[in-house]
């Protein structure tokens, strides 16, 4: 049931929420999250999709798709580098990597000043004969059905057709008809070659309905075929294969509802049933998500461990990421060799210096404060103004002195940038501890 929705749909990655880690004037990392008021705006986005074209090979292969190229924007606007996160086909993707910087941006804006910012562009890439094909065959379906209007399998056939034209409304009627008109529904009449059918329309019907945002049907549609395969008296190859999908259809619904556990839970199941490691390494960012949203920390160290192995390129970030969610999580023995490990494997300064500053913090609740305030100074020594080295500081030095003893450092890590969750912990220490109110 691939053909309702090209999975890799779901793989697109969204900013993960790493909390901020360089200063102002750093290269952020590609995983960092920025809050910003505008995000950059490309400007010639057009010519540049005009230049890049359609690849000869991926024509010839009929691949079609959306790849997405995450590119860092300088606070001019100009193109600084970029990653493919999503590649649809080979071809489509070397075609985008060879035209993508000659795209031209305004800068991301925070608090009216330019910075720099990784942001999403994607290029399309659509057949402009397939909607004839698939109009075509909806057509010659139409036709059939004016003969066999009893035909459960002719209505499930087209409903496939209108999903793919993404004519939702339609198919979920075709849907309808293909399951009414079935005449194995009742499991103890299962039949091989009908009650699967039951299967795919119910899957097809919940895919129609989830992208009609009727979340509720559509739910009840993914519960339906999960529970037909699990009662299916005879076994069906194709059912089986395609059971992995409807988990992680399912599983996707579910965090778009915000029942994170429920969506966790079913891209667990779809994992233990893929044996393909693309799709595997893009379930583990869907779990990474849901786990960012629900902040659910021992399952996002749980999916960095398993990310580890998917790319090489970031394998450092991974490392870092499981470190820092240990670390959130109490772990800090094994949150403090992670951080390590990711400053041994990584010539970026941000990483380094983000890893030297949450080592600190590990080192302190694990009870070495005096490796902690090394890691710290180090930190400080890499980058005399990094606004999180003076706000770990400024925690370390009020545990283990007074409270009032990082007044100075919380005014600097606010005065040099300090962003995110520790910026609204810097200004509450500021004003509870030091009786000041800061103001941006």
């Amino acid at each position: 049931m691939n053909r309702f929705r090209q999975l890799s749909q779901l793989f697109c990655l969204s900013t993960l929420a790493i909390l901020a880690m360089s200063s102002t004037t750093a290269q952020p990392d590609i995983n960092e999250f920025v809050f910003v008021d505008a995000e950059p705006r490309a400007l010639n986005l057009d010519s540049v999709r005009n230049l890049i074209g359609y690849p000869d090979q991926a024509i010839q292969e009929e691949a079609e798709g959306t790849v997405i190229a995450r590119v860092l924007v300088d606070t001019s606007g100009q193109y600084i580098k970029h990653s493919i996160v999503k590649i649809v086909h080979p071809a489509l993707a070397t075609a985008v990597d060879k035209h993508i910087g000659k795209v031209r941006f305004e800068p991301a804006l925070q608090g009216g000043a330019p910075v720099m910012f990784w942001t999403n562009i994607p290029f399309p890439f659509k057949l402009i004969q397939t909607e004839v094909i698939i109009q075509e065959r909806i057509d010659m379906l139409t036709e059939q059905l004016a003969v066999n209007p009893d035909d459960h399998e002719l209505w499930h056939k087209r409903g496939i057709q209108y999903t793919q034209l993404g004519d939702y409304e339609k198919a979920e009627i075709d849907f309808n008809e293909s399951l009414d008109l079935n005449p194995r529904k009742n499991k103890k009449k299962a039949s091989k070659n009908t009650y699967a059918y039951v299967f795919f329309a119910h899957y097809g019907r919940a895919v129609a309905l989830s992208a009609l945002e009727r979340r509720e049907e559509a739910l009840n549609d993914y519960n339906e075929a999960i529970r037909i395969e699990s009662e299916m008296v005879l076994s069906d190859s194709a059912v089986s294969a395609t059971l992995k999908d409807v988990y992680l259809e399912r599983g996707y619904l579910f965090t778009e509802m915000e029942r994170f556990a429920e969506g966790i839970a079913d891209y667990r199941q779809s994992l233990s049933l893929t044996d393909d490691s693309a799709q595997t390494c893009g379930i583990l960012r869907l779990i990474v998500e849901a786990g960012l949203q629900s902040k659910n920390y021992p399952v996002l160290v749980e999916a960095y461990d398993q990310l580890i192995g998917c790319d090489e390129n970031v394998k450092e970030i991974y490392y870092y990421s499981r470190a820092y969610y240990r670390m959130k999580a109490g772990n800090y023995d094994q949150a403090i060799l992670d951080f390590r490990t990711a400053m041994n494997q990584t010539d970026n300064p941000s990483i380094r210096i983000a890893a030297q500053n949450y080592l600190a913090l590990s080192q302190f609740e694990a009870g070495l404060p005096a490796d902690a305030m090394s890691s710290v100074e180090a930190a400080l020594d890499m980058n005399a103004i990094n606004p999180l080295s003076y706000y770990v500081r400024s925690v370390i030095v009020a545990r283990m002195e007074a409270p009032q003893a990082g007044c100075a450092d919380l005014k600097r890590s606010l005065s040099y940038g300090l962003a995110g969750e520790e910026m609204e912990s810097a200004k509450e220490r500021l004003s509870s501890v030091c009786g000041e109110e800061w103001e941006d």
